[in-house]
């Protein structure tokens, strides 16, 4: 009977030990996922907040349409790598997406368009940056995820 007994206190500390070094394998897994999208998402504000103020004090101000292509090889990046698989899900990119298509959209058509139709697109890729740093800052502090406010 003894030996039936250490038989299933062996079994169930080896259950137990199986079973925490998955739970702790899945923790650190999950934070290295949470510090690449830290990452990618640094990075893409920072590049939105270039081309915001670049657009803002160099040409809306100016009233002066930007004629040359966007650059934005943060997003590029992303785009190219398998990342974008793991980051797409946070609703805080919504807004990501939203402006970068913005910038793509004015990027091709930049050459057909007139100057206050560049010059409302250029408003809306800053207003719409604002919303995308907005939400990589509140994703970050660990506040209300979804920009759909």
């Amino acid at each position: 009977m003894e030996f039936l007994l250490d038989m299933l206190n062996g079994a169930i500390g080896a259950l137990l030990g199986f079973l925490l070094a998955l739970y702790l394998d899945r923790r650190k897994e999950k934070q290295a996922k949470l510090e690449k999208v830290n990452l990618v998402l640094a990075s893409i504000s920072d590049e939105l907040g270039y081309i915001r103020r670049k657009l803002q004090e160099q040409y809306i101000d100016k009233n002066q349409p930007y004629t040359r292509t966007i650059s934005t090889p943060a997003w590029d990046a992303v785009l190219s790598t398998a990342i974008i698989l793991e980051v797409i899900e946070e609703e805080s990119y919504a807004p990501i997406i939203d402006t970068y298509s913005s910038i793509k959209i004015l990027n091709e058509d930049r050459r057909t368009l007139s100057d206050s139709e560049k010059l409302d697109d250029m408003g809306r890729i800053v207003t719409e940056s604002e919303k995308a740093i907005s939400a990589i800052s509140k994703y970050k502090k660990g506040g209300k995820r979804s920009c759909h406010e």
